[in-house]
């Protein structure tokens, strides 16, 4: 028969097999998964060129005619061996898989009629038995309550009076009293021992696991039943300080570095020339954890997350001009904004000061109730912010909360940045999946979790780990491309670790790319490494895991044998060769151009700046000195500067430091260079 289609499914060339009959789980087009065909296939033909009604109509009277004028015949699996043995010239030969071979009308045939979750696994089925008799009681069956593929995890299930928890992908709940089952694949437990109820709680230990990345929450958790009531959450609150409507107004210059890396496309780039010959300038002690940097009008702005302070220094000389101290921990730098100071807090506000001497204009409750949790030793609101607030087009973007699976989710803002007043907001909730209907994905799924907010170079659109936004925070559909969840989106800076992510792991990276990358490794890839910077034309990567040897589960890091800084042109994007799109734990991205250059440098740049036509990079050697092998690793004998020009990636200098930057943490403005150190300083380099 024929049947129109009703769209064009992606304009996306699939990266992907081939499925007949069913698919696995990969879908990319605008349709649920599983789907798969009930009935009988007698044979397959695929061809390239035109086919005419007439032809395909005289093929159904012959089945034995194959041949046609205009097209060639590239696949045909006649299945009379049992088997998908492709008959073309090509001998793309398949696998059968939930078919069995019938009679067909020429030879044999395939027989499709199975259910999704007898096909793929996903089904949970429980007896209980009566402990006397062993007499079936009650049965408890769950069709779609684990995620298919994959192996259980490698930790037991554990049990409560109510609950029986599986560890399939993360954590599912098998409801034996009211039904209310549900999976958790946005957890993990650690390998062999796994989570643990207790206290009325889940405690959720750190995990090494990369599935479900921009959703699986890392770090040591303890979870409840859901704390907060919808009727609690509330209206957002907002209040005035004594500078509000008592601003002049100021304008960064060409060459001011005004928020976290320079600009709302996270570039680390700045126009400013910064010379190749360097001294101290000044340097001032701050203390404890700080933020990189941000400067503009002559005064550097910078927060010291553990003492919930910011503080302004001038640019000339490094004195202390003013602090505010507020209510959580401010974690990343603050934003200037045309003489305003604006940044997040753990305590779930944001704050708006006067730029030039920190007195409040406004502040704003994002948070939608005022409850409390432990974080890092301290107290905050269950709906944390960022410190870097995002400004575009008039408006100022943050989130807070977590995860869109916690406490009622993300809630998102933009406000006007003079009066505080809410322009968009937006909540993201789930999606919770109907267990009883809805098949989960092996390795990635929806929903997503709070990062620094960024724009894409056309700044038209949002991005916060895999879900994208409108600048009026109106959802935008980032469409899977690959089985592995890779999505399209605009060109933009990702983290797929988050870029608040300070200690470096094999399996996330930053890239500079048209897609959400999904589940892939990227050590080959184009326009990806630990840390990056970018312009107009080229991406500039350091990559430190760039060995994998043979059968190993994730690329390696060496200690002495060099990290590779590469140069790339922004258009040669991260490409999937056909055997690796789905591939889980395969070679990942890799790339079609080679790169504009590359260098090997015995430097593990933790901070990396792109200053005019000059990169500079710094952080602790790549040595391991035969007396003490941990020294560098463990960053207990200082940093390097390099100076490297950006045009071929030759090293124009090089600078000795005595202490290590904060990861990030280096900025260029005014023709100089402003470093934030672990060990709580910031140190001014320019000319003398």
């Amino acid at each position: 028969g024929e049947e129109k289609a009703g769209g064009l499914i992606t304009s996306e060339p699939l990266e992907d097999n081939l499925f007949i009959g069913c698919e696995d789980g990969g879908n990319v087009g605008p349709y649920r998964t599983p789907f798969n065909f009930e009935g009988v296939i007698d044979e397959v033909r695929l061809y390239f060129g035109p086919v005419g009604p007439g032809e395909v109509a005289e093929h159904f009277r012959d089945p034995r005619r194959v041949e046609l004028e205009r097209a060639e015949l590239v696949l045909r699996f006649s299945f009379d061996d049992g088997k998908a043995t492709d008959l073309s010239k090509h001998g793309n030969h398949g696998t059968v898989e939930w078919a069995k071979a019938v009679k067909g009308r020429v030879g044999l045939a395939m027989s499709f009629k199975v259910t999704p979750f007898e096909r793929r696994g996903t089904a949970v089925a429980l007896d209980g038995r009566d402990p006397h008799t062993g007499r079936v009681v009650k049965t408890i069956f769950v069709p779609c309550l684990i995620s298919p593929k994959h192996h259980f995890r490698c930790y037991r299930s554990k049990a409560t009076e109510r609950f029986i928890l599986l560890p399939k992908r993360g954590v599912e709940f098998l409801d034996l009293e009211n039904g209310l089952h549900m999976r958790h694949d946005w957890l993990r437990g650690a390998c062999s021992y796994g989570v643990m109820p207790a206290n009325g709680l889940l405690y959720i230990p750190p995990h090494q696991c990369f599935c479900y990345p921009g959703v699986k929450l890392a770090g040591f958790l303890a979870l409840s039943h859901k704390a907060t009531e919808e009727g609690a959450l509330r209206l957002s609150l907002l209040e005035r300080g004594p500078a509000y409507g008592r601003v002049e107004r100021e304008e960064a210059s060409f060459e001011d570095w005004p928020m976290y890396r320079h600009d709302p496309e996270r570039s680390g780039r700045s126009p400013s020339k910064v010379p190749s010959s360097l001294s101290r300038l000044w340097e001032t002690r701050l203390g404890g954890e700080l933020t990189p940097p941000v400067e503009a009008c002559g005064r550097v702005y910078i927060a010291r997350a553990d003492a919930h302070t910011v503080y302004c220094l001038s640019a000339r000389s490094g004195k202390v001009l003013w602090e505010y101290t507020a209510g959580g921990r401010v974690d990343s730098p603050p934003t200037f904004y045309r003489g305003l100071l604006l940044f997040g807090s753990a305590d779930g506000w944001v704050y708006c000061l006067r730029a030039r001497d920190g007195k409040l204009v406004w502040r704003f409750r994002g948070a939608p109730a005022e409850r409390r949790v432990v974080a890092f030793g301290e107290v905050e609101s269950a709906w944390p912010i960022h410190g870097s607030v995002l400004p575009l087009g008039g408006v100022v973007y943050f989130a807070a909360g977590r995860s869109t699976f916690l406490d009622g989710g993300i809630f998102l803002y933009g406000l006007d940045p003079w009066s505080g007043r809410v322009l968009y907001r937006r909540r993201v909730e789930g999606p919770w999946p109907d267990v009883l209907r809805e098949e989960g994905r092996p390795f990635d799924m929806e929903g997503g979790k709070a990062d620094i907010l960024v724009t894409d170079r056309e700044r038209r659109h949002l991005y916060m780990s895999q879900l994208a936004f409108d600048l009026k925070l109106r959802p935008v559909e980032a469409p899977r491309i690959t089985p592995l969840g890779a999505r399209k989106m605009g060109l933009h800076l990702i983290a797929t670790g988050g870029f608040l992510q300070r200690v470096w792991w094999d399996r996330t990276y930053w890239m500079y790319a048209r897609r959400w990358p999904g589940y892939y490794f990227a050590y080959n890839s184009p326009k990806a490494g630990q840390i990056l910077v970018f312009d107009e034309k080229a991406t500039y990567c350091l990559k430190v895991f760039t060995d994998r040897p043979k059968g190993g589960l994730s690329p390696f890091y060496r200690p002495g044998r060099g990290c590779l800084l590469i140069a790339d042109s922004n258009d040669n994007e991260p490409y999937l060769e056909p055997r690796a799109v789905g591939w889980e734990k395969g070679p990942g991205y890799s790339r079609r151009e080679p790169p504009l250059w590359e260098v090997k440098i015995p430097l593990r740049a933790k901070a990396m700046v792109l200053a005019g036509d000059r990169l500079f990079l710094c952080g602790p050697p790549d040595e391991v000195p035969p007396s003490d092998p941990l020294l560098h690793i463990e960053e207990r004998d200082g940093a390097l500067l390099w100076v490297v020009s950006a045009k071929d990636g030759r090293k124009l200098a090089e600078y000795r430091l005595d202490t290590v930057p904060v990861f990030d943490g280096m900025i260029a403005a005014g023709g100089r260079l402003y470093i934030s150190t672990r060990d709580g300083r910031v140190i001014c380099l320019g000319r003398a």
